[in-house]
């Protein structure tokens, strides 16, 4: 009988951190807007899963439907970062990547950068975050949705 108290109490235990897992993540708000609207998309992380001293990735896009403006504002999470910096590396594709000598700790939550973006075409577009790298490396992702919004 304690043995089987001691198997239920670790596979519990097992499905709680591995829950946690996917908990912690980098992940992007949903937009809308209309033809020739600027939208400011949001990436943040939600509960690292570890310290961060350093950050390199991808976010992918429909670059049909928006246009990275070059324009971006730095989050909470990265004011202090010795090296911050967005690139738009090809078209319908960004690369963000950090680094700081005083290490994010690990749990903690706040905006990466908001990057803008004009709307080109009325349609929809995912924007995904990819290629993670560094101390992001093995995260979950979460993707932004834009939808195109009409006037009535």
């Amino acid at each position: 009988m304690k043995m089987r108290s001691l198997v239920f109490f670790l596979i519990t235990l097992l499905a709680i951190n591995t829950g946690m897992v996917y908990a912690q993540n980098l992940a992007i708000n949903d937009q809308s807007g209309e033809v020739n609207d600027m939208v400011s998309f949001t990436v943040s992380i939600n509960n690292a899963s570890n310290s961060i001293e350093s950050m390199q990735f991808d976010i992918s896009y429909d670059s049909s439907v928006l246009e990275y403006t070059d324009d971006f504002t730095k989050g909470d999470l990265v004011s202090d970062f010795t090296y911050f910096d967005v690139r738009e590396t090809s078209t319908g594709q960004i690369r963000i990547a950090g680094i700081t000598t005083s290490a994010l700790e690990s749990g903690v939550s706040g905006e990466v950068v908001k990057l803008e973006f004009t709307v080109k075409s009325c349609s929809e577009s995912t924007l995904t975050p990819i290629n993670l790298e560094d101390d992001l490396s093995g995260w979950s992702t979460g993707d932004g949705q834009f939808t195109c919004s009409t006037t009535t």
